[in-house]
């Protein structure tokens, strides 16, 4: 009853479009490292300058979450207003940064981030 659908591996299905088959090994794009911290989202900038991450914290408690990026270098990051501002500038050691959350609290993290070289 249903037509057969074809899948199609195209260009842009594959980070940084290798001309290489990609390891069968399993990575992540972003480790969260902290207890009740939820990505809620991460998309592009609005004003296109790097990428935008939202966090939930939804353990009721502080936490500091280190966020992990195993296939990136981290440039630099801040804190960000919800309509993303920048805020204040968060230290990054080249894949990672630290991110100070408050119980409940949602927070906004831009990051500026470059490929890792193989």
């Amino acid at each position: 009853m249903t037509p057969l659908e074809v899948g199609m591996l195209n260009d842009n299905d594959k980070f940084d479009n290798p001309h290489r088959t990609l390891s069968p090994a399993p990575t992540s794009f972003l480790e969260v490292v902290a207890p009740d911290v939820i990505v809620e989202n991460w998309k592009g900038a609005e004003d296109g300058k790097g990428t935008i991450l939202r966090l939930l914290e939804v353990g009721g408690r502080a936490v500091t979450a280190r966020l992990r990026f195993p296939l990136f270098k981290l440039e630099r990051a801040w804190l960000a207003n919800a309509v993303e501002e920048d805020q204040s500038e968060l230290p990054v050691s080249d894949s990672s940064v630290e991110v100070p959350l408050q119980p409940h609290e949602i927070a906004t993290i831009r990051i500026l981030a470059s490929k890792r070289s193989q």
